[in-house]
């Protein structure tokens, strides 16, 4: 099986590496440092003997087999460093890691550097001292200091796909928030404090201006990076735990769809029927996992509202609506169709709100932000929904991706001899095959 032998494969890294490197999964340096491999499929809780450290890491925490360090300081506190296969250090890690420090202090590790037992407060007099803002934007969920406004301080907590409501606090009642859009098409949440007794507007930033997380925007930042959204605050202490809701736990099963495995577990056709010629106006996004192999689809030929969206496979229909409607956050209102397998499924992003909701008969209080609800069972080449372009879209289009685990796998659906999908790529009508799968 594809699944099993890229199971194997994955499995394999980790001793190939420490061949290589001399480094196996754990191993002892010195009395204050410890060495630990970690591989993209590396997921558990780690005790690294000598320096007292405990680092609980989650499924696909790097991209390819990473040597992480934690020393001890002269001064009591612990570095943490990563390098890749190649020595390369690494500046961030995809997913955080977890430490539990000798103290008993747990504290979030979203970059390798040094991690200073006890909160990182900023000022300590500041009002502000200890609390975090929860955020988040079309690639996933954030966290910055409220007392500072730096870009390369935001944290990525994990991807969006996993928040549920009442994850985080939604009271900000310790200081003024707003917004404002500046450049124009760029949302930035504005801090607002008196100095001197005159009124001073701070924006924070985006995580496409943190130069840790930079590349996953470059592929649709197109000069226009969008902006966070707020979600509420947490605390310090409290980030770990919202990390961990955030990541998905992966059982090692070779009869379950891997992450990762290069092509569908399952027979899929194009969302859109063969009346019009379609574009590929966006390529593979190589953003976030959920992101990294998703296609975007437009119709070429000026871009309609209201065009059928189709059901790449038969499955289960959910919908969900990412927060509030702001064309600069998130993939709007989406649908996603799940196989019984219960991990295996597609998403279809930016879809018209009201036109899809009225195919399901379905009032728009039906649908909370951030829940998957269930709506229907469909057969394959049935309509799902009307293309639109809610959430971060600059035009009608369909955000299409197929999900392992709710990571993207590299081949959502074969085009002959095709395997990749370039930006530029036409679909001509004329040329398909098998239009009659599609339902009218």
């Amino acid at each position: 099986m594809l699944n099993r032998k890229w199971t194997t494969i994955l499995g394999l890294l980790p001793l190939v590496f420490s061949v290589i490197t001399g480094f196996g999964p754990a191993r002892r340096d010195a009395s204050d440092r410890d060495t630990l491999l970690i591989t993209p499929t590396t997921q558990g809780i780690f005790h690294l003997p000598q320096t007292g450290v405990t680092l609980e890491i989650g499924y696909a925490a790097v991209n390819g087999p990473a040597h992480v360090a934690v020393t001890r300081t002269p001064s009591g506190r612990f570095a943490v460093s990563a390098t890749d296969a190649y020595g390369a250090p690494l500046s961030r890690f995809e997913m955080p890691l977890i430490g539990d420090l000798p103290d008993g202090q747990t504290v979030l590790v979203g970059w390798p550097g040094e991690i200073a037992p006890g909160p990182d407060q900023g000022d300590a007099a500041s009002p502000d001292a200890g609390r975090w803002l929860v955020v988040f934007d079309a690639h996933g969920i954030y966290a910055q200091p409220a007392w500072t406004a730096l870009p390369d301080r935001i944290m990525y907590l994990g991807p969006l796909e996993h928040y549920a409501p009442g994850l985080i606090a939604h009271d900000l009642t310790w200081g003024p928030l707003s917004y404002t859009a500046s450049p124009p098409r760029e949302r930035s949440i504005l801090r607002t404090e008196m100095r001197d007794g005159q009124t001073i507007n701070t924006p924070l930033p985006t995580a496409a201006r943190a130069t840790r997380y930079r590349d996953r925007f470059v592929p649709e930042d197109k000069g226009n990076p969008g902006g966070f959204m707020l979600l509420g605050w947490a605390r310090e202490s409290d980030l770990p735990d919202v990390a961990r809701a955030l990541r998905a736990t992966i059982p090692n099963d070779p009869d379950l769809p891997a992450p990762g495995a290069p092509h569908a577990p399952i027979s899929l056709i194009l969302p859109f029927d063969c009346t019009t010629d379609w574009v590929v106006s966006w390529g593979y996004h190589h953003s976030t996992p959920q992101n990294r192999f998703a296609v975007d689809f437009a119709a070429d030929a000026p871009a309609r509202l209201g065009t059928p969206v189709y059901a790449a496979h038969a499955g289960t229909v959910y919908l969900k609506r990412y927060g509030i409607d702001d064309h600069l956050i998130d993939i709007g209102l989406a649908a996603r169709v799940a196989v019984p397998d219960g991990v295996t499924s597609t998403v279809y992003g930016h879809l018209e709100l009201a036109a899809t909701l009225a195919l399901w008969n379905l009032d728009p209080a039906a649908l909370p932000d951030f829940e998957w609800v269930e709506v229907g069972q469909v057969a394959q080449g049935q309509m799902i929904g009307v293309m639109g372009q809610t959430g971060y879209a600059t035009g009608p289009h369909i955000h299409f991706a197929l999900w392992s685990w709710d990571q993207s796998l590299y081949q959502p659906v074969p085009l002959g001899p095709l395997i990749e999908f370039p930006r530029g790529l036409r679909i001509p009508a004329a040329r398909r095959s098998g239009c009659e799968v599609y339902w009218r």
